[in-house]
């Protein structure tokens, strides 16, 4: 069983139906293949969040543990599309949603980027070069 520790705030309800998160939470897939090489190619390896502050239920994520197997077939795509992405040089700013541009939250470059941030990226998307980018951050 491998435990990633967390102490932080972060949102990870989202884990439940996706163990990436849209491809913001890669942690686990990586330690479970780290794991199972360690171990000589285990597929029994497991996985979970461990968020220390919380006590009962809550305290594991996802709560049914993650099989390596299962990982890998999410990670693969994402990881996948992730690289491309690098690959071609597109990096886009995506704030994420509007009401609270959570993805500008630890930033540093927050107090530069421009206010209209949004209207740039919903210009930026329609962009057939992000079409996998945007189909894994937004869904389809």
């Amino acid at each position: 069983m491998v435990f990633d520790f967390k102490t932080g705030r972060t949102s990870y309800s989202n884990i439940e139906n996706d163990i990436t998160d849209s491809g913001t939470k890669l942690q686990l897939p990586i330690y479970s293949i780290v794991a199972s090489e360690i171990l000589g190619n285990s597929p029994d390896i497991q996985a979970a969040f461990w968020f220390v502050f919380i006590s009962g239920n809550q305290s594991l994520r996802p709560m049914k543990k993650v099989m390596l197997i299962d990982a890998l077939e999410g990670f693969r795509p994402v990881l996948a599309t992730i690289v491309d992405g690098i690959r071609s040089g597109a990096f886009p700013a995506r704030p994420g949603k509007r009401s609270q541009w959570n993805n500008c939250t630890y930033c540093p470059y927050d107090d530069v980027c421009a206010s209209d941030r949004q209207i740039a990226w919903d210009r930026k998307k329609s962009d057939p070069v992000l079409e996998n980018y945007v189909a894994l951050a937004e869904g389809s």
